[in-house]
């Protein structure tokens, strides 16, 4: 196995486990009545959003950036320009509980799904073997 594919495998398999346990806080969180689960979740979004940029980062800074790992650099830097543009110009008091919730739970999970297929659909496309004896 070469060291680019191990790194990959540990990439999606730590991805994996990140998506996994934020998944379960909300599900927790509206299960219970206790409501901190959720806050577990959006903490657990920090790590598993600062893995994968800086992981996307270093994978394009090492091997060169594919069309797809370009476009989740771009999304991400908009999403959080805007986020930031946002908080500096509009009065937070009009926003509802639940927009803040979908823009600070639902759309980085919707990114962090995105960025996790494509790291394993790399990682899958790593394995298949050679079509020819110039694919070597």
């Amino acid at each position: 196995m070469k060291w680019s594919q191990k790194l990959m495998l540990v990439d999606t398999v730590v991805q994996g486990i990140l998506m996994t346990g934020i998944a379960i806080g909300p599900i927790l969180a509206f299960t219970s009545d206790y409501n901190e689960w959720m806050g577990f979740s959006l903490y657990g979004m920090v790590l598993l959003g600062a893995w994968q940029f800086f992981g996307n980062l270093s994978w394009s800074l090492l091997f060169g950036a594919s069309p797809s790992r370009k476009n989740y650099l771009i999304t991400v830097i908009v999403y959080f320009l805007l986020g930031i543009a946002a908080a500096n110009l509009i009065d937070m008091s009009a926003f509802s509980d639940s927009l803040g919730l979908f823009y600070w739970f639902g759309i980085p999970f919707g990114i962090a799904i995105w960025y996790f297929r494509i790291s394993a659909g790399q990682l899958v496309a790593s394995y298949r073997p050679p079509r020819s004896f110039w694919d070597i």
